[in-house]
């Protein structure tokens, strides 16, 4: 008897051993195979959207299903909407999340948004799609980011045609607009909005105005499908806006719209390249149950009270709403925090281009004092993401020169400074709490184009390509065109330059770029060759 009851204890154990194993085997078969998979419908088909998204995600073992490039939007092209949609019909079953564009999906891109001319049947029926999807695929998780459309001060091809023209009029007039809706408007302000008006031609407000419109009744019905569970997150973003404009404005309405809607369920910040990598971010933080802990840090001087340029509101707000849209949270303490977040701003709390005069290494006390710190607190144990926001565009010189200086370059967990703040802070976030789970080649590679976009080719390179090379032959930045191979080769022969004095101790020989758009704004660096 007493035998038998060994052999059923023995029985007992075995059973449970194998439930362990099986447990861990599922873990380990997760990792491997990435049964953790998102469908992601980008913005558009630039490195920021689609190819740098596509190398993080793909470094910490998460598959992403992206439409064809073909069919995505590219620069005053419109997306394939109709065959999007019928490629997600084909795979959103493959997929845990869908973390998606409805600026791609509903209007066909995020400059498309600035340009359409689609009636307010054919946006319903899109954002009935969505609502479709949810409905046959319930347990779907999906995510959706949108902007709010922008107020640029000068036109462009990305903006109706009549914007080179009347473009600062109409910025003006809606900070003015904005200003007297906040009680700061003046009595000579005011009478400057009746001048403004009768400048502009009636049939240019009433198209520019009346787009707006269908695209604030779009944000709205987004809301709302976040609050009744259509959408489990939502992030509206406000696409290079400013502390008094029409953007700022709507971004009022839509919040009072959204009424007690917490960030669990959905923000709406300043910026738009980063939001798929932050959403993309808190699936797989939500999918492996992770709440990473940041303590953030900010340089002496104005710091989180900093207002960059081309966003509306305070950095620090925008810190918080980054974080919690990733699915992290702000530590209190550096101890036992899983990143630390630090933060580049201006003393004076007033962003210049990182192209500017203002941008040379110089001595400054309160980022000698900065750099110093990171030093501690890497050499403490602390993995260190830096958003250099103190620029726009570009990296700010003095603080990667005492980096370099201390031999911090190839200690930082992640780096950002490509674009405007919350562009950079975006990325710098969401790639540290990535590289916790990337192999150190991966991390390394991710942060050496970091290096050599943000840092090389943004804060110097371009302006010198600008100068001496676009300017004496009269070609225009934004459309490089029969020139860009030419260009191309130029921009390589000086980041290898600039590495060779800058980056020696990643020991780059070589590398091959691209230039996304045929424009001087960005660059795209596709590979890096590394010697021993």
């Amino acid at each position: 008897m007493a035998g038998y009851r060994n052999m059923k204890f023995i029985k007992y154990i075995l059973i449970f051993a194998v439930l362990v194993i099986a447990s861990y085997a599922l873990i380990y078969y997760s990792f491997l195979f990435r049964t953790n998979v998102a469908v992601y419908v980008p913005i558009d088909e630039r490195p920021v959207n689609l190819s740098y998204v596509i190398e993080t995600m793909d470094a910490v073992k998460m598959d992403i299903f992206i439409p064809s490039e073909e069919y995505l939007p590219k620069k005053t092209q419109p997306a394939d909407s109709n065959n999007i949609w019928q490629w997600l019909d084909d795979n959103c079953k493959k997929a845990n999340y869908l973390v998606m564009s409805s600026d791609t999906l509903i209007y066909g891109g995020l400059t498309q948004s600035r340009l359409h001319d689609l009636d307010t049947s054919y946006l319903e029926q899109s954002l009935e799609r969505i609502e479709d999807i949810k409905g046959r695929y319930p347990r779907k998780k999906i995510y959706i980011f949108s902007t709010i459309m922008r107020t640029p001060r000068y036109g462009g091809k990305q903006e109706p045609a009549y914007y080179s023209k009347y473009g600062n009029e109409i910025f003006t007039l809606t900070a003015l607009i904005d200003k007297e809706q906040l009680g700061y408007i003046t009595n000579d302000e005011k009478k400057r909005i009746s001048e403004i008006k009768q400048s502009i031609p009636e049939e240019v407000l009433s198209d520019w105005y009346t787009r707006r419109e269908k695209n604030m009744n779009v944000n709205k019905r987004l809301i709302e499908y976040a609050r009744n569970g259509v959408i489990d997150y939502l992030i509206i973003c406000r696409d290079d806006s400013a502390p008094f404009s029409q953007s700022h404005m709507e971004y009022r309405e839509l919040a009072e719209y959204a009424g007690e809607l917490g960030r669990d369920k959905y923000v709406s910040f300043p910026g738009a390249d980063e939001t798929g990598l932050i959403l993309l971010t808190r699936a797989y933080n939500e999918y492996y149950h992770a709440t990473p802990q940041v303590f953030i840090r900010y340089t002496k001087g104005e710091g989180e009270k900093t207002v960059p340029g081309y966003e509306d509101q305070e950095i620090g707000k925008s810190v918080t709403e980054h974080l919690a849209a990733a699915g992290g949270l702000p530590a209190e303490r550096i101890e036992g925090a899983d990143l630390v977040l630090a933060i580049n701003t201006p003393f004076d709390g007033i962003t210049e281009e990182a192209s500017s005069s203002k941008n040379k290494i110089s001595e400054k006390d309160y980022l000698c004092a900065f750099a110093v710190q990171l030093e501690e607190d890497i050499k403490a144990g602390n993995r260190v993401a830096l958003a250099d926001i103190s620029f726009s565009n570009g990296a700010d010189n003095t603080l990667m020169d005492e980096l370099k200086n201390k031999a911090l370059l190839p200690e930082l967990t992640a780096y950002g400074a490509w674009n405007t703040a919350s562009n950079s802070l975006g990325y710098a976030l969401c790639q540290g709490i990535l590289a916790t789970k990337m192999a150190k080649e991966d991390r390394e590679r991710i942060l050496i184009k970091r290096y050599l976009e943000d840092w090389a080719y943004q804060s110097n390179i371009r302006a010198e390509v600008e100068k001496e090379i676009l300017q004496p032959q009269g070609i225009g930045k934004d459309e490089l065109g029969e020139y860009t191979d030419h260009v191309s080769a130029e921009i390589r022969e000086r980041l290898l330059r600039f590495s060779d004095v800058q980056l020696s101790e990643f020991r780059i020989d070589d590398i091959k770029i691209e230039i996304p758009w045929q424009r001087l704004l960005e660059i795209d660096v596709k590979e890096i060759q590394r010697g021993l």
